[in-house]
């Protein structure tokens, strides 16, 4: 956290966020339970787990958002479906985040950028669908 954001008082990092994670241990469970008795395939249980692993992450960011906006920290850029933004905001703001259930990790800023342009990468290389007509 030593990457200062313009003044003394202020930075801006990496804020990783943690989903619900009792909440998905149950699905998961209920999806295992439906897919032994037959209920459901395994292919639609692992489609309806990464749905629900979706929502827990936009719920993450609800919440955080919340803290944040109540705390005086902005958030300045996110990273869709991996829980990362990048914020601003007071040194003790920032750190008094890390007591809420949400965040999980405070890193420095140009984590968000390295990440940020790995996802650019990874996007550019998976293969274009064809039509194989």
């Amino acid at each position: 956290m030593n990457q200062l954001g313009g003044e003394g008082d202020g930075r801006q990092v990496t804020v990783s966020l943690q989903p619900d994670q009792e909440a998905l241990q149950t699905r998961q469970q209920e999806l295992q339970e439906e897919l032994l008795a037959g209920n459901i395939t395994q292919a639609e249980a692992q489609e309806e787990f990464q749905a629900a692993q979706e929502e827990a992450l936009a719920d993450a960011v609800d919440t955080a958002e919340d803290v944040f906006s109540s705390a005086d920290i902005t958030i300045e850029d996110r990273i869709e479906g991996q829980g990362l933004l990048l914020v601003a905001g007071g040194d003790s703001d920032i750190l008094d985040s890390l007591e809420t259930d949400v965040v999980q990790l405070i890193a420095a800023g140009s984590l968000f950028e390295q990440a940020k342009a790995q996802q650019q990468q990874q996007q550019q290389q998976q293969p274009q669908p064809t039509d194989s007509n």
